[in-house]
């Protein structure tokens, strides 16, 4: 019941986003046309910033992962955390129930994000995962 209710979450985020990215593609229309290209700049790199979080946490084949994901971006954000996922594996031959390795990347994020606390300026976690050909590597920094 949680994971349906955090997919529909994440649903709902999803159609939020695409309807402020559309929103956003007519300002820079809009910036282009009047050839306000510093403006334009100013206005792309906190936008381009938040597509390049979202987008990137939502390419494993497990949809509790991706919903945990969101979340913990939400999280981060709401703490004035940058919290970046870079997911190159789909995750699906892995041998691990989804809610034991949600239970695993929650508590290192959560512990990642609780190293940042005390720092006042940039806050990044970076959260990587990728496989070879004989393991899954999950890597979660930060620079707390």
């Amino acid at each position: 019941m949680l994971n349906y209710k955090n997919l529909e979450k994440l649903n709902n985020t999803l159609r939020s986003q695409r309807h402020d990215y559309l929103n956003h593609l007519q300002v820079v229309y809009g910036l282009m046309q009047l050839e306000e290209y510093d403006e334009l700049e100013k206005y792309l790199e906190p936008v381009y910033k938040d597509m390049q979080k979202t987008g990137k946490a939502l390419k494993t084949s497990k949809p509790a992962i991706n919903a945990l994901l969101k979340a913990k971006m939400d999280e981060a954000s709401g703490r004035e955390i940058d919290l970046y996922v870079e997911v190159k594996s789909d995750l699906k031959k892995l041998e691990i129930e989804d809610w034991e390795l949600c239970k695993v990347i929650s508590n290192i994020i959560d512990n990642a994000m609780t190293a940042l606390e005390e720092k006042t300026n940039e806050k990044k976690i970076v959260v990587d995962m990728t496989e070879d050909k004989e393991h899954y590597i999950f890597s979660i920094s930060n620079n707390g």
